[in-house]
């Protein structure tokens, strides 16, 4: 029975390598990349297969000249760093509360959100002023979906150090201290968020021909 199951994994895996590209199995990140792209497999004189693809989706545009891109993308950068250098102090300081399970909880939670909100901001900064459906959901968009995640931990944070202020009373000015410092990260944050949520956008269909047999990737 063993024997018989690998071999119709095997049959199966044999199966989807011969498909053309949207017909066999594909991960969920390779859908988000290739979002509204028209595929096809082609074989050269040699057997070796190719992927011809082309853009049948939706086009976001930025209505910015090439000089404001710049300077919003430039803005997020130092917003970002700016609120990640609070928060990085905040958590450095030597106060009891930097050593509570609770308070260590909400900042692996900022870490988390931080990481998400970066690679949303990489994605970005690679992108043109014209973006296919996959380069505006994994730049911008994950980008503010990130950082509203983000400044949610540090709001959690400020309440825990507030809380430890009450706790340790001997270390009340530093704890309040840390607690502005992450409330002040979150500001930082919550600028960026809407300094890019304010970016004007023009949507254009795609008009590119793609081949009657290709299979457009959703």
């Amino acid at each position: 029975m063993k024997k018989k199951s690998l071999t119709a994994a095997m049959a199966e895996r044999e199966k989807q390598k011969n498909e053309a590209p949207g017909h066999g199995w594909h991960s969920a990140a390779y859908h988000r990349h290739f979002e509204g792209w028209a595929e096809i497999e082609r074989r050269d004189e040699q057997g070796r297969v190719r992927i011809e693809r082309v853009y049948r989706g939706t086009w976001y545009i930025q209505s910015l000249s090439r000089a404001q891109r710049l300077r919003e993308r430039a803005s997020l950068v130092v917003l970002v760093l700016a609120a990640l250098a609070l928060f990085v102090y905040a958590a450095l300081r030597p106060v009891a509360g930097n050593a509570q399970w609770f308070l260590a909880l909400g900042q692996f939670a900022v870490i988390a959100a931080a990481l998400y909100t970066l690679t949303g901001l990489f994605n970005y900064l690679t992108c043109g002023g014209k973006m296919t459906v996959g380069e505006y959901k994994g730049g911008p968009v994950r980008f503010r979906r990130g950082c509203v995640v983000m400044i949610a931990a540090l709001l959690l944070c400020v309440l825990l150090y507030v809380l430890c202020a009450f706790l340790y009373e001997a270390l009340i000015g530093t704890h309040l201290l840390c607690a502005a410092l992450c409330l002040g990260a979150a500001l930082l944050l919550a600028l960026a968020h809407r300094l890019d949520a304010n970016v004007p956008y023009a949507n254009e269909e795609s008009d590119s021909a793609a081949d009657p047999d290709a299979v457009e990737i959703e």
